[in-house]
């Protein structure tokens, strides 16, 4: 059972104000013996940060990072339902080879040009 206390209102709102909106998210659960974080981050860093960010706050209690590591390219792809976005939806698009009128890629050997052989003397 979570008991209403100083450190929670505090730990919570450390986390609430952090400049991260991953930090921001998270869930603070606190009992007399421990505080539990819970929810979602995108890196371990951030995982690390909110960590450290409630720290100060355990007035002796055990800290227990529940917090679980998803980067955003899952978040993406499970918010999408496994659907890949268009290249356009992205911000990519896709390149194709240059070819040479004859269809193969184009390089100075095959364009015929020799690269500074006796050729190249009038």
């Amino acid at each position: 059972m979570s008991l209403p206390t100083l450190e929670q209102t505090q730990a919570t709102l450390a986390l609430r104000q952090s400049p991260l909106p991953g930090l921001r998210k998270l869930s603070v659960e606190e009992t007399a013996t421990a505080v539990v974080l819970h929810g979602t981050v995108p890196s371990y860093y951030q995982k690390q940060l909110a960590q450290e960010t409630v720290m100060p706050f355990l007035a002796g209690r055990k800290l227990q990072n529940r917090v679980l590591v998803v980067p955003a390219a899952q978040v993406a792809e499970r918010a999408s339902g496994g659907r890949q976005p268009p290249d356009s939806e992205i911000g990519l698009r896709r390149l194709t080879p240059l070819a040479s009128p004859n269809g193969y890629p184009s390089s100075p050997a095959s364009s015929g040009v020799a690269a500074g052989g006796a050729g190249d003397r009038p």
